[in-house]
This record gives C-alpha cells, sequence and structure tokens, in this order.
C-alpha cells in the first residue's frame, strides 16, 4: 500500500481550501493509499475528520517541529508528500540535501502558476533528488515545460461532489431566458461597466454576477437598478458555486488589472472558477490562446470579444443561432467532463507518475554495439526506462548496428541520440538513475594500427562520462573492461587481483587506464562503479571481426577463412546472455559495492583447434583455413576466475561452448544471408 503524506496549512476560516485539500486525502484514499494528514492545530483534527467522513479513515499529525515532521515521515517510510503549501516544514524539507540527510521519497507540488517557483527548483532537494513532479492546474498553459522530464499536467476538478449529476440544482435561474454568468471579483474598471451596457441591449437574458464584498456588490446595485435583468449574487460558498455555473449558458472570464478584458486571472481565486469550464458551456473572453489549450478534447465554445460592439454581436450570434436542447446537452456534456477530470482521477494520475518515475532511468554508450544492443533490450524486458547513445563508428559494417537500433525501437520507452561520448553531455541532460558504459574502440589488432584513437575514444570519452556522472550524483556506474588487460599473464586463471605488467596493446592500455581513473574518481568523489572484464564474448548478433562469427559464416558458405598460429592458444568464450546477466547484476548491485573490478568469462578456456572442431560440428561441414603465423598483439591464453563475480554479483554463466554456438549459427541461418 502506497503511503502519503498530504501537507497543506488549513484554516478552516478559507473553507474552499479546506475542502480542496480534504478532497485530495479522499482521492488518495480511494487509490488505495494509506493517508497522512498534517493540521496544524490538534483542535481541528474533530473537525477536518467529520468532513472526510467516517468512510474515509486518515491518520492524523499535528502540532510537530519541521525536523519531527521529516523524522516522522522517514519513519514511516512514507514516500509520498503531497504540498500545496510553501509552509515551514516544506520550506525546511526542500532545503535538506536529501541525498544524504533521509528523505529519498517523492514532492508532488501542486500550484496555480504555470511554472514551477523559483524556491522549488532552486532548492537542494531538487538539485540533489530530482524526484519531483509538479502539478500545474492552471488555466494558461500555452507550452509545456520540462522538470527533467518529471512533468503531469493534470486538468483535475479538485471537488468529487462536481462529478456527480444528482448533486447539482440546474434549475436556479429561469430556464426561459438565456442566462449569462460572471463570477469572479467585482472591483474592475471595464468589464463590469461593459456588461452592464450590453444588458440594457438584451433585455430577455439575464445577466447574474457571482462573487464580490457586501460593499462592491451594494456599489454595483446601485447602478445597475435600472436594468431588471441584472442580477448581483454577492460571495457564494465552494459548494455553491457549481450550482449557479451549471443553470447557466454563457460563462464570463472576468477581466483583471492586466488590461485583458476577459482575462482569465481570477479564475485562480478560491473557488477556482476555471475548473467549472467542465460545464462545456459557451465562453465569451480576450484571450482564448491558454484556454483552448488546457481544454484538451476542445469541446468548449469559445468567442473572443474586446469591446462592447464585439461582445455584443457575439452575443447575438450565440443567442440566433443555438437554441436549449444544445444547451441541455452541453450540461450533459459537462458531467462528463467532469467524471473524466475528478480528484480520484487526479490522485491515480499521480500515483501513476511516481510508479513511472520509480522505473530505473539508464544510460547505455555504446547502445548499438553487440553488448551494448542485448543489454538494453534486457534492460527494456524488465521495464526500465533506456537512454542510449552511439555514434556507429565504422570499424564495422553500420548496418549491422542500424538494424540493432530499429530491434531497440520497437519498445517504447527506449529513447535513442547519435552522439559521441567525447563531447556528448547525455548525463547533464537527462540526470539518470544509473549509467552503463559500454561504448569504445575494440579490437586488439586495429589498435596497434590506431594507438591515438584508443587514447581519444576510450580513455578522454570515459573520463566525460566520469566527469558527468561525478557532478550529476549518478548512483551506478558500470562499465566496460577487458580481458585483455591480463596481456601475457602466465598464472592462470586470471584474478582480479593479479599484478598487471605485461599489456600487450593500445586497446589493453586504454582498458587499464579506464579501470584507474575510475578508481581515482572513487577516492576523490565517492562515485560508485564496477568495471567488467569482459572476456571472448560472442553470441547472435556479433561482431562480424571475431573468430566465432568468421568462422561459422565461412564454414557454413564452404569459404576460407584465416587460422593464426598453430591452433594450441586458447580463448574463454563467453555467451552473450550470460555477460547481460553479469551486467544487469552490477547494475542492480544488490550488495552495495563501492568500487570494484570484475571478471565476466565462462571459466572454460578452449584451444583454437577444439574451438574450429565444435564449428565443424555446430554447421555440418568441415572448415577449410590458410594456416599463418601468430599476429602481433595476441595473447596465448584467457581464462578467467569468476569466484570473485559469482560472490558479489552472484555471477553464474550458464551456456556452454557448444550450446552458444548452436544458437549463433541458429541466428545467422535466419538473419545473415
Amino acid at each position: 500500500m502506497e503511503k502519503v503524506f498530504i501537507y497543506k496549512i488549513t484554516d478552516n476560516i478559507i473553507k474552499a481550501n479546506v475542502i480542496n485539500t480534504i478532497n485530495m486525502c479522499k482521492g488518495f484514499l480511494q487509490n488505495n493509499c494509506k493517508v497522512y494528514y498534517y493540521v496544524n492545530n490538534a483542535n481541528d483534527v474533530q473537525y477536518y475528520k467529520n468532513i472526510i467522513s467516517s468512510e474515509c479513515e486518515c491518520e492524523y499529525v499535528t502540532e510537530l517541529s519541521s525536523k519531527d515532521i521529516l523524522n516522522f515521515i522517514i519513519k514511516n517510510e512514507i514516500k509520498i508528500v503531497y504540498a500545496r503549501d510553501q509552509g515551514t516544514f516544506i520550506k525546511y524539507l526542500l532545503d535538506q540535501n536529501t541525498q544524504y540527510d533521509g528523505y529519498d521519497g517523492y514532492v508532488i507540488w501542486e500550484d496555480h502558476n504555470e511554472t514551477p517557483p523559483d524556491f522549488l527548483i532552486n532548492s537542494k532537494y531538487y538539485k540533489h533528488n530530482k524526484k519531483l513532479i509538479f502539478v500545474s492546474i492552471s488555466p494558461i498553459i500555452t507550452n509545456n515545460f520540462n522538470i527533467d522530464n518529471n512533468i503531469l499536467f493534470p486538468c483535475a476538478i479538485d471537488v468529487d461532489v462536481f462529478s456527480k449529476k444528482e448533486n447539482f440544482n440546474c434549475d436556479i435561474f429561469d430556464k426561459n431566458k438565456i442566462n449569462v454568468t460572471y463570477c469572479g471579483h467585482l472591483y474592475d474598471y471595464k468589464g463590469i461597466p461593459l456588461v452592464l451596457q450590453a444588458s440594457a441591449l438584451f433585455p430577455n437574458i439575464n445577466f447574474n454576477f457571482i462573487g464580490g464584498t457586501m460593499e462592491n456588490v451594494n456599489f454595483y446595485k446601485e447602478r445597475a437598478k435600472n436594468l431588471p435583468n441584472v442580477y448581483f449574487m454577492g460571495h457564494k460558498n465552494y459548494n455553491e458555486v457549481p450550482n449557479y455555473l451549471y443553470s447557466s449558458d454563457v460563462l464570463l472570464i472576468p477581466y483583471n488589472k492586466r488590461g485583458n478584458l476577459w482575462s482569465q486571472s481570477y479564475i485562480t481565486s478560491p473557488i477556482k472558477l476555471f475548473e467549472y469550464l467542465s460545464t462545456k458551456k459557451i465562453v465569451l473572453c480576450s484571450d482564448i490562446k491558454g484556454i483552448k489549450n488546457w481544454v484538451t478534447d476542445n469541446e468548449v465554445i469559445f468567442y473572443k470579444a474586446d469591446n462592447l460592439n464585439d461582445f455584443c454581436e457575439k452575443l447575438r450570434h450565440i443567442f440566433n443561432n443555438l437554441n436549449t436542447n444544445i444547451f441541455d446537452t452541453m450540461r450533459e456534456n459537462g458531467f462528463m467532463f467532469a467524471e473524466k477530470y475528478s480528484t480520484y482521477n487526479k490522485c491515480k494520475s499521480i500515483l501513476d507518475k511516481v510508479m513511472e518515475l520509480r522505473k530505473n532511468k539508464i544510460v547505455v554508450t555504446g547502445c548499438a554495439g553487440f553488448i551494448g544492443s542485448h543489454t538494453c533490450e534486457k534492460l527494456l524486458q524488465d521495464g526500465n526506462i533506456v537512454i542510449g547513445i552511439d555514434n556507429m563508428h565504422d570499424y564495422y559494417d553500420i548496418e549491422i548496428k542500424k538494424n540493432n537500433i530499429k530491434i531497440l525501437e520497437k519498445y517504447e520507452n527506449f529513447k535513442f541520440y547519435l552522439e559521441d561520448i567525447r563531447t556528448s553531455d547525455i548525463i547533464n541532460r537527462v540526470m539518470p538513475d544509473k549509467v552503463c558504459h559500454l561504448a569504445s574502440i575494440s579490437g586488439v589488432r586495429y589498435s596497434i594500427e590506431n594507438s591515438s584513437l584508443y587514447v581519444d575514444v576510450n580513455i578522454n570519452g570515459f573520463v566525460n562520462i566520469l566527469e558527468q556522472c561525478r557532478k550529476n550524483n549518478i548512483k551506478q556506474l558500470v562499465y566496460a573492461s577487458s580481458s585483455s588487460v591480463y596481456g601475457l599473464n602466465k598464472k592462470i586463471p586470471f584474478n582480479e587481483d593479479d599484478s598487471i605488467k605485461t599489456l600487450n596493446s593500445p586497446y589493453a592500455t586504454s582498458k587499464l587506464a579506464m579501470e584507474m581513473y575510475a578508481s581515482t574518481y572513487y577516492q576523490l568523489y565517492k562515485l560508485k562503479s564496477i568495471g567488467l572484464r569482459f572476456f571472448t564474448v560472442y553470441g547472435p548478433r556479433g561482431r562480424p571481426d571475431m573468430a566465432p562469427y568468421k568462422f561459422l559464416k565461412a564454414i557454413m558458405s564452404e569459404n576460407r577463412f584465416q587460422k593464426y598460429g598453430d591452433g594450441t592458444s586458447s580463448r574463454d568464450y563467453t555467451y552473450i546472455d550470460d555477460i547481460v546477466n553479469g551486467i544487469i547484476s552490477s547494475l542492480n548491485n544488490s550488495k552495495d559495492l563501492e568500487c570494484e573490478i570484475i571478471n565476466l568469462g565462462n571459466s572454460s578456456p578452449v584451444t583454437l583447434n577444439e574451438f574450429i572442431q565444435l564449428c565443424e560440428k555446430v554447421v555440418g561441414k568441415s572448415a577449410l583455413y590458410d594456416q599463418l603465423n601468430d599476429q602481433l598483439g595476441d595473447v596465448p591464453c584467457t581464462y578467467a576466475d569468476i569466484t570473485k563475480g559469482n560472490k558479489l554479483i552472484n555471477y553464474i554463466p550458464l551456456t556452454s561452448l557448444e550450446d552458444g554456438l548452436r544458437k549463433t549459427y541458429e541466428y545467422l541461418q535466419l538473419y545473415d544471408k
């Protein structure tokens, strides 16, 4: 059961605010949440209990200091704080560096404004936690804006009673006349006199004014005493307003001091007039852009009027072309709209957003490559949000990489960016939970001819990733190292604690440098990372320059391939699924490892001759090859000691070489023509 803490400084003098907040309690309770409601005065607890009713049980928290409230939330493992007020506690919470001070849940901030307040986005909470959902109930939303993609625009009706037709009295006004209703403050100097002038020209239309102090009401009553079709109703309480609006046929959006004739300003007052556009009535205003964007289904009929002539012309048009049957239909549509945007659905939207944000957002570099694409696919299947980058380097055929991206783009939670790790600021932009760094220039032999490229991409590119992880407090970084770092070591199996002094290629050197940089960033900044030394990875969608792919394809096609050395060199071939499982376990980091190097291999090396024989067995044909001397940069043996991986990340390779080659061969038969 989700736990929600509702914080709103309540004052039962302003009944509208009380009802609004209490109905949010009901909305969360109806969504099967346990609700904790903060009441700043213990004497008011029974008052709120009576309003919420015995059917909706909350736990009430009262008269605590800000520090005690935060301790209460942490102790009770409450992960959602819903706030509608800049009270002392909220300011205290937002000012805590929550990454270190305890609260790691979500803050739901609701505001009448269309953009979040500066104090919120400048707070320590936002900068260090990012778990912020901004709920704008402003009617004037003209452009979507982002808070690190944690956005919500619920056009919700705040009080459940508004969604039930039986609660409305639609016969307050004379049904034999068309009723035009103005709802808002009565202290403007342009809009109301204009309506009064228009009323004299339309004696068969009732003009009804809701709102205003007694002084303002009496002021305008005196000026309208000779207009029998004008009615000043005075201030109405929160529950009365909907009945007046549902009884009317045309709504007027009131003028404000900014100079707009029918501005949207005062609809953000406690009665929140704009929520009652759910009535689907005709609306007259001066600027309809923001309103029309807010009402997403566009069922409201809008007219724009800038002056008396416009206003009168629009009224004539409305009443000459519409009849009461159409007005009745609008009323029915209004109830349906209110049901759709009820408080229950608003709370459900908030909870759905929290669930979405709880999915790990993971950046994967090198996502178009062999290991990268398989890792992305597994992460997506597990429900994560994956942001992949790749520069589509032509070290091997980029059509293979393009096909890998097409596979990933079938998942709705995948987003691809064509970017280079040396210059990309992807982590700064999307601020993920975790980073899986698999991008690099691979190939031992290629590195001997292009040494500087490996320094630039593998080392400098990794430093760029490290810097962004540091600045954005990334909680987990996993990166690809290589078995090549063991070089010409003669002690087997290769253990992570072995001394490394016999590096045999620039590629191996670049990978060891990455490990050293990761260790340095942990010592300096406590940036957690796990480096994985991969041992000769193979499988479907594998690199075409690797022996498994080359040999199987050549044997299938009865073509010759090149065999280097006498066949006694050995490799620890590791199937792609086992590697991916090791990567996922490292990203999950259930044992909270801080800075580790781990071997990912099969721990079952085979000689080159044995490998060729297995390929022949799987394909059912004999191999044709030319035997050449050993290549520069080759090592005689790779052999992984996987004891550490088994202990720390529960790494257990499950695929034998023969089974893995068979799966790879089946893939080549189907897809690699």
